[in-house]
């Protein structure tokens, strides 16, 4: 399963800003020599901070996703703000994916201009951005991993100007599942999770299931981290020019063995 988040960067080169979009498309892909007992469900939104509780919105409980589309971002405030998701009947994959990512200037150091990241309440994600992966597939099928890459560099919305060597540093988050007997305590027997940079030819695994107990990873995962701790890195000669950038994020869910 694979899920694909398009950035759009706004550089105001004046006040030094960056004001991010990201359009989600979703795609999956079949792991070779492996067969699933279909479960398909469509994911519905769980709490990140105890996935056995659904989440808890503005105005109630939200029941389901909504899509992630042009018009639901345009319409999402921090008013009437939406959980947005690519979300598709599986048995095996990410039902949700941060929807929206801003930056904003905190410095330069070593001939880099620094962007840290700031959430966006309209998408419920002022503080903590999450992921929530959803793994029905039958014992003894289990261990499975995320990791996020660059799909390609920054570009210009024109097409003329390509950034070499940005780099985007994510925080290690938090794991938790529905079937511990506290699903609100953070899991590290069953997960592991990592910081590191990712860049358009490196991806970072950021969190992976480990283990032998027989149901880690199953049924309902949530993965947290905050959502003012990645780093947006790109050099101080890029020469960028006064126009948008764009690019994409894409986060793999797939099978693997256990380490």
């Amino acid at each position: 399963m694979k899920k694909t988040i398009l950035i759009v960067l706004s550089f105001v080169l004046l006040s030094g800003t960056l004001l991010v979009h990201a359009d989600t498309v979703s795609k999956e892909s079949t792991e070779s020599g492996i067969e699933f007992t279909q479960k398909k469900l469509i994911g519905t939104p769980r709490d990140p901070r105890d996935p056995s509780q659904p989440f808890q919105g503005k105005y109630g409980i939200i029941q389901t996703f909504e899509d992630d589309n042009e018009q639901n971002h345009s319409q999402a405030t921090q008013k009437n703000p939406k959980l947005l998701s690519w979300n598709e009947e599986t048995d095996f994959g990410l039902a949700h994916v941060p929807a929206d990512l801003s930056f904003g200037v905190i410095g330069d150091a070593q001939g880099v201009s620094v962007y840290r990241s700031k959430g966006n309440a309209a998408f419920y994600e002022d503080d903590n951005y999450f992921l929530q992966m959803m793994d029905n597939r039958d014992t003894p099928s289990t261990g499975w991993h995320i990791s996020v890459q660059l799909q390609d560099k920054i570009s210009s919305v024109s097409g003329s100007h390509k950034v070499e060597g940005a780099m985007l540093w994510f925080p290690k988050g938090e794991s938790r599942n529905e079937l511990n007997q506290d699903s609100a305590a953070v899991d590290t027997t069953n997960f592991e999770t990592f910081s590191g940079y990712v860049t358009d030819m490196t991806p970072l695994e950021v969190w992976r299931t480990k283990g032998s107990a027989e149901k880690r990873g199953k049924a309902v995962s949530s993965y947290m981290w905050a959502a003012n701790e990645m780093e947006l890195h790109i050099p101080d000669n890029a020469e960028l020019l006064n126009e948008r950038y764009s690019f994409s994020m894409l986060w793999t869910a797939a099978v693997s063995p256990e380490m």
